[in-house]
């Protein structure tokens, strides 16, 4: 259900982040099937690797940007047939899911062990190029700092951390909240709290 960009006169970026076992991804599924039944042209965005909202949404990972990241690093044939086409219209045709009221763009695994820090980069260029195309992107990051403190989710209008009851998870809310305002997200944007039992 992609919305094409020239229909478009703005967009609303929504990251949602915190601590793990918050259940902030159930958050993002409620979210993203309210907006979708509601009309909205939606770009959801599972950002943590185990695919947990790919599966909330019913939807098997099946096309990745681990998998197209690997793709093409690995096999010299697929980055010649990708040729001069834009990676963000290969993103768009070759990872992103059509789920009918939505659009789905999975992370999904790493190539190998170790940092993420090439996927995220991925990710963070998929994310900026293809928001453009729909009315809301809303984005289920992975636990704790690290896409916001690499800038992954840099362009968001809205930024809602997600917390239960303890003092862990609200530090770790209001850690996010300053790792973001003093590094992670560029310009003006809300932020939010949902403190969930």
């Amino acid at each position: 259900m992609s919305i094409d960009a020239s229909a478009r006169t703005g967009t609303e970026v929504l990251a949602v982040g915190g601590k793990g076992g918050t259940g902030k991804t159930t958050i993002v599924a409620i979210m993203a099937k309210i907006l979708s039944s509601a009309g909205t042209g939606l770009l959801a965005v599972d950002a943590d690797p185990p695919v947990s909202l790919t599966y909330a949404l019913g939807a098997e990972p099946l096309k990745t940007l681990g998998s197209l990241r690997t793709r093409l690093i690995e096999d010299p044939r697929e980055r010649r047939e990708i040729g001069d086409t834009h990676i963000r219209d290969v993103i768009a045709n070759e990872v992103v899911l059509d789920l009918g009221l939505m659009d789905l763009l999975v992370l999904g695994q790493a190539e190998g062990p170790g940092c993420y820090c090439g996927l995220n980069e991925l990710l963070k260029f998929g994310i900026d190029a293809l928001a453009k195309k729909y009315q809301v992107t809303l984005i289920d990051c992975e636990a704790g700092i690290e896409q916001i403190n690499r800038r992954v989710i840099n362009s968001v209008h809205t930024l809602i951390m997600v917390s239960d009851a303890t003092i862990k998870g609200l530090r770790t809310a209001a850690y996010l909240k300053n790792i973001a305002r003093n590094y992670g997200v560029e310009g003006d944007y809300r932020t939010g709290l949902i403190i969930n039992r």
